[in-house]
């Protein structure tokens, strides 16, 4: 609410009764912020400016495991590989915190095709893609990863699956 000087104005209440805004109301809007955070509010938007301070390597250690939801853990992972500044030691940290963080099959098998693109084809690089893809237990959507490696890039898919 804006209180006529272009100042924020509201009013903090308890219970029904108006409360001055101090150090324990700050408390509680804190942990209230922080919880919809880590639940996903502005998951894009928080992503993208940490990691424009911090890199996306670091983003990634010591964001994910603190968030709520693997729709929201995708959401960071995402875009930190769309940041375009992963090395490969990093890309292959996406791939293993997906396998780690993420249970969902669908939020696992949306980032892993999502990150086809921008994937290296070191071979530890795909070892870490696939040892991800391989928790994916819904035969859909690992075939969904399966059939996206081979449209993007078939000599690594056979590579990495001993074909060659």
């Amino acid at each position: 609410v804006n209180g006529g000087n272009g100042q924020l104005a509201g009013t903090y209440t308890v219970g029904g009764a108006a409360r001055p805004f101090d150090a324990e109301a700050k408390s509680w809007l804190a942990k209230m912020l922080s919880q919809a955070v880590s639940n996903g509010f502005e998951a894009r938007t928080r992503a993208v400016q940490i990691i424009r301070r911090r890199g996306a390597a670091a983003a990634l250690i010591g964001e994910i495991p603190r968030l709520n939801g693997d729709h929201t853990k995708r959401i960071y992972l995402e875009e930190a590989v769309k940041s375009e500044n992963l090395g490969a030691d990093a890309l292959r940290e996406v791939y293993q915190l997906a396998g780690r963080e993420i249970s969902s099959d669908y939020e696992k098998a949306t980032l892993l095709v999502s990150a086809l693109g921008k994937s290296p084809s070191d071979k530890n690089s795909l070892d870490a893609y696939f040892a991800a893809a391989g928790t994916i237990k819904s035969d859909y959507e690992h075939a969904r990863v399966l059939k996206a490696v081979l449209k993007a890039n078939p000599a690594a898919a056979a590579r990495a699956m001993n074909f060659t």
